[in-house]
Parts: C-alpha cells; structure tokens; sequence
C-alpha cells in the first residue's frame, strides 16, 4: 500500500485508484466488486475503511471501534462497520471478537487518515503497559500499532509516531522483564 499526499478535495481521486492497489493475485471480478463496493459507500464508511487499510492484516479487536476517532469524534465507528460488512470490505468474527478488512483490498489513504489513526491507535493504547492486567487488550493492538508506525515514519511523521512507537516498547519490555523474571 502506499501512502499519497491528498488534500481533502483530492480524497476520492486517491480512492479511485483503488484498483492499482488491489493484489494481482485476486481473480478479476473480487478486485472489480471490491472497487465497486469501496466506490459506494458513505464518507462515513470510507473514512473508517482508510483507517482500517492502515492497521496489520491481522483481527481487528472490536473494541478499538469503542476508541473515538480523534480529529473525526462525531463519526460513528459501528455504523462504518456495519456499513463495510453489508459491502463485504470487511469480515467479522464474533466468537473471537474481531473483524478483518478483506484482502487483498487496499486504498490509497490520505496524510490526515494516517494521521487520525495514529492517535487513535494512541488512543486505544489506554491503560498502564506496565500493568499486567492490561496486557490483553494491548497485545492486541501490537501488530496494528506496529503497523501504522511503519506507514507513518516512512511518510516522515515524526511526532506522534515517537509516541506510538514509545507505547509499543515500554509494552513490550514490561512483558519481556515478567516472563525473563518468571524463567529465574
């Protein structure tokens, strides 16, 4: 996926190149009904499909949709996803809790979507990573975090990657010194 530099007006121009980002290994008419389906949804839907095209290819967990949007507080992240579903962009898995954007579906996300799902993931890391009994939900997040900081440090967005980047690493050293402590 590569990230383009769009200004707000340019936001559909960058989604109508969804095709070309959209796995050659796809047969032809998954990448025409994805294009089809991502060209039809609300600003709304589309929004949250960006942010989500950011995250790792791993569950989302569903609670990070309870997270608001920062920049975007008045978006409804429930209805996007149930609008993604009925579009079949998105998959969800209640039994585990989680939902999957559909691949090979990629979009061409905007600097402020990148930008939004930085704090949100920011956001979603609430909690004390250094406190045990937050590790559940967190780890969860690792792999989208990680993700999303990968994308944003090679747009060359500094600050609120730091952030992110610092959550991740006092997370994971705090689960690495437990297990290392429990092994002695």
């Amino acid at each position: 996926m590569s990230l383009h530099r769009t200004t707000e007006p340019n936001a559909r121009s960058a989604l109508t190149g969804l095709n070309a980002g959209i796995s050659k290994h796809a047969s032809p008419p998954a990448r025409a009904d994805a294009a089809t389906n991502a060209h039809c949804l609300s600003t709304q839907a589309r929004n949250l499909f960006e942010r989500l095209s950011l995250l790792a290819p791993d569950p989302v967990p569903d609670f990070v949709l309870l997270v608001p949007v920062p920049f975007a507080p008045d978006e409804d992240a429930h209805a996007g996803l149930d609008e993604l579903i009925a579009h079949t962009l998105v998959t969800r898995d209640a039994n585990s809790g989680t939902f999957r954007v559909r691949r090979p579906v990629y979009v061409a996300a905007t600097e402020q979507r990148l930008f939004e799902t930085l704090y949100w993931m920011i956001a979603a890391f609430a909690g004390d990573p250094m406190d045990k009994r937050c590790w559940p939900w967190l780890g969860r997040l690792v792999p989208h975090a990680e993700a999303v900081a990968a994308r944003a440090d090679k747009a060359g967005i500094t600050e609120p990657t730091a952030q992110l980047v610092h959550l991740i690493a006092v997370l994971l050293h705090a689960r690495s010194s437990t297990s290392v402590m429990m092994t002695h």
